[in-house]
């Protein structure tokens, strides 16, 4: 058995966090027994389902020196004798890779974002250059010192690791979600009733946190002009953040007050996929969004903006969805009125995304993928390690993909 220790921000909910909980419920723990670390103010609200799946969730909180934090790691790598830390952290990993090493682990670094943290301070000319240091250094210490690095696309090891194809400890570690269901017409009827919407009206959903980068006021202008050719659309939004009130503030004053309904968290996301007819997802950046594989699994179609991340690995444009600048918000509402008004285009882009998330981002690949890294770690063989096979339309051979994958 590899005992394995995750440190992460918090067990919120999020890519990274729900990921982390569908490799609890499918990995075997007499295999690879993973527990959890959390730095944040709280463990957060998916603790206890960890918990519940065997999973050991210790609060570990970080303050600004650290120092009591390095001090309470080391304990409970020591107590706990793991023989793998896999670093989540992002800014604040530099410290855990070098506590880690001291104890005898060995280290898997990973990135899930090309976007670092910025702290609560940073909007401060001098605090922001300080900050901006201590990112870039923590980061730097993290992927010089570490025995694996991986980002969850190409585009983030693009972004985080420059020079990644000229080192040798460096993969693509793909997420995976699980399979949605199909759809029923019966579901779809009692969606629109319990939402008090019209039977008939096409629906466009987003899933994001309300945060800057994820763009819901792009979202809004993209939309508008989809009313303008598909006038009975309605716009789902789901999830909470900090920009929440903004949004519904644009709402009101754009006029959208019947037409986009904020839903806020919400715990049946996978029945509204299979519900409504296209997923919108004009994001500024991503690593690998795992809403955008969670809608292809349900067979639900993709709009999104044209980023690393997306591009390629994941969606061809005009093949398994469709993919515009983020500064085109016409192409984008076009290519949403395209399917909003042609039904077979719709399906037949929604299956094509489904076979690539069954083929390539199922839930039981990713395990598998994750398995075999850490016991490649603890054999000391990274240039072997899977990463996710390339997409259909890849013209890339598998063996030239992994090859070029595990260079860094």
């Amino acid at each position: 058995m590899i005992r394995v220790l995750h440190l992460l921000s918090s067990l919120n909910i999020g890519g990274l966090e729900k990921r982390l909980i569908s490799l609890l419920e499918v990995i075997p723990r007499d295999r690879i027994a993973m527990d959890i670390v959390c730095k944040g103010p709280t463990t957060g609200i998916m603790a206890p389902r960890a918990e519940e799946l065997g999973a050991k969730v210790y609060h570990c909180r970080m303050t600004p020196f650290q120092i009591g934090f390095a001090r309470r790691l080391a304990q409970i790598i020591r107590r706990g004798n793991y023989d793998i830390v896999h670093n989540h952290l992002g800014a604040f990993g530099g410290v855990a890779v070098w506590m880690a090493h001291r104890r005898g682990a060995r280290v898997i670094t990973s990135f899930v974002g090309t976007c670092q943290l910025i702290t609560r301070w940073s909007s401060q000319p001098i605090l922001k250059q300080l900050n901006s240091v201590y990112t870039h250094l923590n980061i730097r210490y993290a992927i010089n010192h570490s025995d694996l690095v991986t980002g969850v696309s190409r585009g983030v090891l693009d972004a985080i690791v420059p020079d990644h194809l000229s080192r040798s400890n460096c993969i693509v570690l793909h997420s995976g979600v699980a399979l949605n269901s199909p759809s029923t017409m019966q579901e779809s009827v009692t969606l629109r009733q319990e939402l008090g919407l019209p039977a008939a009206a096409p629906i466009v959903l987003h899933v994001g946190r309300f945060t800057w980068e994820k763009n819901h006021l792009g979202l809004l202008a993209i939309f508008q002009e989809v009313l303008k050719s598909v006038p009975q659309a309605r716009m789902l939004l789901v999830g909470a953040g900090p920009l929440q009130s903004k949004v519904k503030n644009a709402i009101i004053e754009c006029g959208l007050e019947n037409n986009a309904i904020l839903l806020g968290m919400r715990n049946d996301v996978p029945r509204l996929m299979r519900c409504c007819q296209v997923l919108l997802h004009p994001s500024f950046f991503e690593g690998l969004p795992v809403t955008v594989l969670e809608a292809m699994s349900a067979g639900l179609p993709v709009v999104a903006s044209d980023i690393p991340g997306i591009r390629a690995e994941v969606i061809e444009s005009g093949h398994s969805g469709f993919l515009h600048s983020v500064n085109e918000p016409l192409a984008m509402a076009q290519s949403i009125s395209q399917l909003l008004l042609n039904p077979a285009l719709a399906a037949k882009i929604g299956q094509t995304g489904r076979t690539i998330v069954e083929n390539h981002f199922s839930l039981a690949a990713t395990a598998n993928r994750y398995i075999t890294l850490y016991e490649n770690c603890m054999l000391q063989k990274p240039d072997i390690i899977p990463t996710s096979m390339p997409t259909r339309h890849s013209s890339r051979t598998i063996d030239a993909g992994r090859q070029s994958l595990k260079s860094f």
